[in-house]
């Protein structure tokens, strides 16, 4: 009769999931595709061989361990030879490249109101390893605009968002950095704050009379609008609404004062980040001026 050997077909591999790897990644699972896989088969890295899960003929899953520099990881399974006892079959390789991680920051230019505060985030390529991942911050000029010194990625997330403080008017690069990993920089400019004011500053009313303020931004306002909110330092004397909306792109709005009693009181205008103005109220008695030399005749 004939006599038939069964021979093991050599493995042979196609894809790498991830296709590379970072410096400073830590230790992750690498999925290798391919065909006739056994449960037999392991992984070699470099040809060492590493922890190794058979997911089927057609897949096997690897743990490479963190890398400390860039280069290229040779990866490939063997298979033992079953007519060679000790022996193996060793499939094609792969390069799984070690590359360097480059760090992300956003915004990557802002320009912010001095005294303002602003939210930046950092976006790291892969999500941060067992514990966190902490990162170095650094200002140019810390007296123009103020970072922590460090922010932390939290396990398993690949973004941490930091606080900016505008101190001054100027301008300043702000650098995240780890050793090992390209750095990332934004680039901001402290400006003035705009201001607001009240025209006339200053009125002088009878009791029951309005008259009308124009409140003025230095600055256009935005796409949405400004609300100025509106006060009364004593409402019981002179009132105004809670507050005026100055009209996308423009810069004035009005507002009616209406008076209620004698007396003084300061309308302010404030928006967030805007300097605040003020008019001055008097409220006086309502009195009659004559012309020189008019005389009134007493009513019987």
């Amino acid at each position: 009769p004939n006599a038939f050997t069964l021979v093991q077909a050599q493995a042979t591999l196609t894809t790498l999931s991830p296709s590379s790897v970072y410096v400073g990644q830590g230790a992750l699972q690498l999925a290798i595709n391919g065909r006739d896989f056994l449960s037999q088969s392991s992984v070699l890295v470099n040809n060492v061989p590493v922890t190794t899960e058979f997911v089927s003929a057609t897949q096997m899953r690897a743990t490479v361990a963190a890398q400390a520099a860039p280069g290229n990881l040779l990866v490939k399974v063997r298979t033992p030879d079953p007519l060679n006892a000790g022996q193996y079959l060793t499939s094609n390789e792969l390069v799984l490249p070690v590359v360097t991680a480059q760090l992300a920051l956003a915004p990557a230019t802002a320009t912010i109101i001095k005294g303002a505060a602003r939210t930046f985030t950092l976006t790291v390529p892969f999500s941060a390893p067992v514990g966190g991942s902490s990162f170095n911050l650094v200002s140019s000029i810390p007296g123009v605009a103020a970072v922590p010194a460090t922010v932390l990625v939290p396990e398993g997330q690949n973004s941490a968002s930091f606080q900016l403080t505008a101190s001054e008017v100027g301008n300043t690069a702000i650098t995240v950095s780890k050793p090992g990993m390209g750095s990332a920089q934004a680039q901001v400019t402290v400006v003035p704050p705009p201001t607001l004011t009240l025209t006339p500053n200053s009125l002088m009313l009878g009791v029951g009379r309005t008259a009308e303020l124009t409140v003025t931004s230095s600055v256009n306002a935005g796409p949405e609008g400004l609300v100025v909110a509106l006060a009364s330092s004593s409402p019981a004397t002179a009132s105004v609404p809670a507050s005026v909306t100055i009209a996308a792109g423009a810069r004035t709005a009005t507002a009616t004062v209406t008076t209620a009693a004698l007396g003084s009181t300061t309308i302010t205008a404030d928006a967030a980040e805007y300097i605040s103005g003020s008019a001055a109220v008097s409220v006086r008695p309502v009195s009659l001026n004559l012309a020189s030399g008019v005389v009134v005749a007493p009513t019987l």
